[in-house]
């Protein structure tokens, strides 16, 4: 009588203790959106100066936690990428910018390093669906602005891969923020003119790279407090 008591007693504090893990965790699957800032930069361009530029990033994260240690999130995202643009080799400034409207699919491993902060890894697939050149783009003969306002979207292979990692925290309240380097190795340059120069000087490709900073919210974890 008194171990089947003893047995009983163990059996509910573990499940208790299991579930009030759980619940500080904010393990399970769960959705929420995601917005911030990101700073871009099309790393390569030739015989330019290149400034990051700010923009737009904001979507939807969802995010499987079924262990403590280890979670996965994909996300969906809408990205306003692209970069800044000096005229000359050692431009102070930018000139002009190359604007991208992408949509981003990254697939996250979180490690977390105890309950919330945690280190983030993995792939992400890109789509440009649009791009547009704006701003002053050179000089005429006369020493006048030549300036521009036109779509380049030919100019770019829309489709483009890159590795992203960073650190993130993780709020028992459902409340989380990350910053992450999103690395892209694919070579997005599609200019006839410029792949030809860029094989005669034996030259890389063009990349789309760049910063992420953004905060987000998951449904249902706090209340699960």
């Amino acid at each position: 009588m008194q171990l089947t008591f003893t047995t009983a007693f163990l059996s509910v504090a573990l499940l208790t203790s299991g579930q009030a893990l759980g619940q500080d965790l904010g393990l399970g699957v769960h959705i929420g959106p995601k917005a911030g800032v990101a700073l871009s930069v099309l790393d390569g361009q030739l015989n330019r100066s290149t400034f990051y530029k700010a923009g737009f990033s904001g979507g939807l994260m969802l995010r499987i936690r079924r262990e403590k240690a280890i979670a996965i999130q994909p996300e969906l995202l809408f990205v306003q990428q692209g970069t800044g643009s000096g005229l000359k080799p050692n431009s102070s400034s930018a000139d002009y910018k190359i604007n991208f409207n992408s949509i981003n699919l990254p697939v996250m491993v979180k490690v977390y390093l105890g309950k919330m902060v945690n280190l983030q890894v993995g792939p992400q697939v890109g789509c440009i669906v649009s791009a547009r050149e704006v701003g002053q783009i050179g000089t005429s003969s006369s020493g006048a602005a030549v300036s521009t306002d036109r779509d380049v979207l030919a100019d770019y292979y829309p489709l483009n891969f890159a590795v992203c990692g960073g650190l993130g925290i993780d709020l028992p309240n459902g409340l989380v923020a990350s910053a992450r380097l999103n690395y892209g190795f694919s070579d997005i340059n599609n200019n006839p003119d410029d792949q030809k120069l860029r094989e005669a000087l034996k030259l890389g490709g063009l990349h789309n790279r760049g910063f992420e900073f953004s905060v987000g919210y998951l449904l249902g974890v706090g209340k699960q407090q």
